[in-house]
């Protein structure tokens, strides 16, 4: 008979957290930065925010580095790309992240619903910022600050330029991309956001820029991603921007007409509510409990043949390589294309 327990694969975990007995939920929100990594992020922080409540409603909880036998178990799609794992006698849930698609599991998690609804398949967001500290509320109207939080690797070349912050300067705002402190928005008046990404890796990114901007009551100025999109519901949502001449402009009228951005912040405090901390927990909750764990124990019952599944796994790690050697090809095709275009573009300006 299936007992339900639920198993999280982290890997590195002795290395990297070696007194795992120790740690938390507190630490989470104590140590932000140890929290940066994207399976840390995904896999370790959901096992410390759900460890509790899952035990609560009777199941086994556990974490480890590799799989746990006969149970449910949950890791990032980097870690589910080994050939000789016992993917085949298990029951698997993969985190699929920013990556292409998973097929050696039996149940998938995606960070936006893109895809639309598919079998097997839940879209949770990805948790808020851990530690995030919210604009400090004694700020005010005031727009004086603004600051772009994140990685550098494809920000969009005008939005880190010496010129761009000087133009900003003139309208009274400061303007920094590279603060260290992803979760500080105490001090900080406009998130601004643009990259150049390929469009095949837009369809995997999260809405996170957007979601941690409405928790920390910070209006939003960020290029139309297919996953800012997806959230949109009325324009106090976020301000889109495609140019350093959009954000001026944007910049321009939201210190003009300060109920603007009041009204901005309102709506994205009211927004938040659906992405909170506590509003995603419930959610994961809700997807482990009342959709994996039924699937798992009707999947247990069954008892495949091992051998039938043996093959499986061969078949379908044998094409998530092929998938992921696809997936490389066009990010390196699209991106080459993109910096080709913008290189055409500063030419035709020259010219």
């Amino acid at each position: 008979m299936f007992v339900p327990s639920i198993h999280f694969v982290q890997r590195r975990l002795g290395l990297e957290w070696p007194q795992l007995w120790k740690t938390s939920a507190r630490e989470i929100d104590l140590h932000p930065e140890r929290f940066a990594p994207g399976e840390t992020c995904w896999v370790l922080q959901t096992y410390l925010r759900c460890e509790n409540q899952l035990r609560e409603r009777g199941l086994r909880v556990t974490i480890g580095e590799r799989l746990a036998p006969n149970a449910i178990n949950i890791a990032h799609r980097d870690a589910l790309n080994r050939w000789f794992a016992p993917y085949f006698a298990n029951y698997i849930v993969s985190i699929r992240a920013d990556r292409p698609k998973t097929t050696v599991c039996n149940w998938e998690i995606v960070q936006n619903g893109l895809e639309g609804t598919k079998p097997k398949t839940s879209t949770l967001a990805l948790w808020p910022q851990p530690g995030l500290v919210g604009r400090a509320a004694g700020r005010g109207l005031a727009i004086e600050r603004a600051a772009y939080f994140g990685r550098l690797g494809t920000t969009t070349p005008w939005l880190v330029s010496a010129s761009f912050a000087q133009s900003m300067r003139r309208l009274g705002v400061a303007f920094s991309a590279d603060s260290p402190n992803w979760h500080d928005y105490s001090s900080i008046d406009l998130v601004i956001a643009h990259r150049e990404e390929a469009p095949c890796m837009l369809v995997q990114k999260p809405a996170s820029k957007l979601i941690n901007a409405w928790l920390a009551g910070v209006p939003a100025l960020l290029n139309d991603e297919p996953a800012f999109r997806e959230l949109r519901r009325s324009q106090l949502d976020y301000v889109a921007i495609d140019s350093a001449e959009d954000v001026l402009k944007a910049v321009t009228r939201l210190k003009t007409q300060p109920m603007l951005y009041q009204a901005m912040v309102e709506n994205g405090f009211k927004r938040a509510q659906e992405f909170s901390v506590a509003a995603m927990q419930k959610k994961w909750l809700g997807v482990l409990c009342e959709q994996v764990v039924p699937d798992a124990e009707r999947y247990f019952a069954r008892g495949e043949n091992r051998g039938l599944r043996l093959i499986w796994q061969v078949r379908q790690v044998m094409r998530q390589h092929i998938d992921s050697r696809r997936f490389r090809e066009t990010y390196r095709k699209q991106m080459a294309s993109i910096r080709n275009g913008r290189s055409d573009a500063a030419l035709a300006r020259i010219g």
